[in-house]
């Protein structure tokens, strides 16, 4: 589209106030009020495009259960690969950012990749026409490829339209804001997509998200259209960069003697640059054990919830729904925790650093899994479908208080302590420990089966 075309869409122009170079000296302008004028279009494509993926994710274990005769075990197993596959093809969707289409054009290109994938999905869940390679394209490789493409190049590309100095304050509330709108979101597909379950069937529930997703890029490509963002140009592929560095450092057994003035291969800035990457390796570690429990919200706690008393007001409540206190939630605790608890904070100088908010984010994951051993107990010790599934509201709201402190936080600091040109390498790293995470509840899953029957509602005994 021609430059004159934009700028008759872009609302006769909200002037671009700021300006700045980068080390290229490329030149990029920035709005006054860029959460207004350009980040909320990045908001509402989150908002829209999370509504899919947690429209989608509340009935997986049960459509693979009906469709490919899985059970509880083998079905949380497939979800956690799934989930381990999705959060690892960020790394891929980084290098092409950063080598070839910048991160606009990487999110429209998966975003279509992931599109599809919802579209065979639905395809798929038509009983008639139904083939489990069907069901195994649309998850393992379209959706996993497509949502992950998309996971570690959004978030960036929102941080991107504040002003380095100008905003620099303004970057914590983004990434509240963006978890935000990724939990109102969820909560909207976690209500509905349930409901359309339990009254129209599968290919309704699926049709749903698919909706939403196409809703989520056609108001991206709007922003795009209406010349809103600041896009910044490819640079390089720095995650084969950080690889070439990784594999050199280990045979040198140094990462100083790659710099050129040491006798290296690679300039002393991006050497320099590296090592600050680096340097959160290990606080990215600690989203581990917070993201395995994180993981039961749509494996474990879904079957524990089929075991309890969900009726509501004298309506059977589906188990998913319960999956929606966690959204809702963060939400609540989103805006006492960024209106409230931060300012006062800040105000007084005890601000904790993003270590502490990472240890308090793990603690809150420990509570939930304690809240969660309580009601298991519960429903263990008397008649099944007795104990209420309001139960299981404390363990979600743990995980969402967790989430808030380590989850956001994370993104925070692949984004501010990482160099300009790694920051989409960054975002991808911090991604990769969310697969780890997946890939081990996976493992778990897998080895506990012996010890963990299938439950079915029909037939509990």
């Amino acid at each position: 589209m021609s430059g004159d075309t934009k700028r008759v869409l872009s609302s006769a122009s909200i002037k671009k106030e700021y300006s700045w170079k980068d080390l290229y000296g490329n030149e990029y302008f920035y709005y006054k009020d860029p959460m207004k004028d350009a980040v909320s279009f990045v908001l509402l494509q989150e908002l829209c495009e999370r509504l899919a993926f947690y429209g989608l994710t509340p009935n997986l274990q049960t459509f693979l259960k009906e469709y490919l005769g899985y059970t509880d075990t083998s079905a949380n197993s497939y979800i956690s690969s799934f989930n381990s596959i999705l959060y690892v093809t960020p790394l891929i969707s980084a290098v092409i950012s950063d080598t070839l289409l910048g991160l606009y054009y990487t999110i429209v290109i998966f975003s279509f990749v992931y599109m599809a994938g919802l579209a065979l999905l639905t395809v798929s869940s038509v009983k008639s026409i139904s083939q489990p390679w069907m069901i195994h394209l649309s998850l393992l490789v379209l959706i996993a490829f497509g949502a992950g493409g998309i996971k570690s190049c959004v978030n960036v590309m929102g941080a991107q339209q504040f002003h380095p100095e100008h905003h620099r304050d303004l970057i914590t509330r983004f990434y509240t804001y963006f978890y935000a709108a990724i939990n109102l979101g969820s909560i909207v597909g976690g209500i509905v997509t349930p409901i359309l379950l339990q009254e129209a069937g599968f290919t309704a529930s699926f049709a749903f998200p698919l909706a939403f997703f196409i809703l989520a890029t056609i108001l991206f490509i709007i922003g795009n259209l209406m010349d809103r963002y600041v896009k910044p140009k490819p640079q390089g592929s720095a995650v084969l960069q950080i690889l070439k560095v990784v594999v050199y450092s280990v045979f040198k057994c140094s990462l100083e003697k790659n710099k050129v003035s040491r006798g290296g291969k690679f300039e002393d800035n991006f050497i320099e640059d590296a090592k600050a990457v680096f340097t959160l390796l290990p606080m990215f570690v600690l989203i581990i054990p917070f993201c395995m429990a994180y993981n039961n919200m749509t494996t474990a706690f879904l079957t524990q919830a089929k075991k309890m008393d969900r009726d509501t007001f004298g309506w059977n409540m589906p188990p998913a729904m319960i999956q929606n206190v966690d959204p809702i939630a963060v939400v609540i605790s989103s805006f006492v925790v960024d209106s409230l608890l931060f300012p006062y904070l800040r105000k007084h100088d005890w601000m904790p650093e993003p270590l502490v908010r990472f240890s308090i984010g793990s603690l809150f994951g420990a509570v939930a899994l304690a809240c969660a051993l309580v009601v298991e107990y519960q429903i263990k010790s008397q008649p099944l479908f007795t104990v209420s599934v309001w139960y299981q509201v404390p363990q979600f709201w743990m995980i969402a208080l967790g989430e808030i402190f380590l989850m956001s936080t994370s993104y925070e600091v692949a984004f501010t302590y990482s160099p300009v040109s790694l920051k989409a390498v960054a975002s991808a790293f911090n991604l990769c420990f969310f697969a780890i995470a997946s890939a081990l509840s996976a493992v778990l899953f897998s080895l506990c089966q012996p010890w963990l029957p299938d439950f079915d509602p029909a037939n509990p005994t």
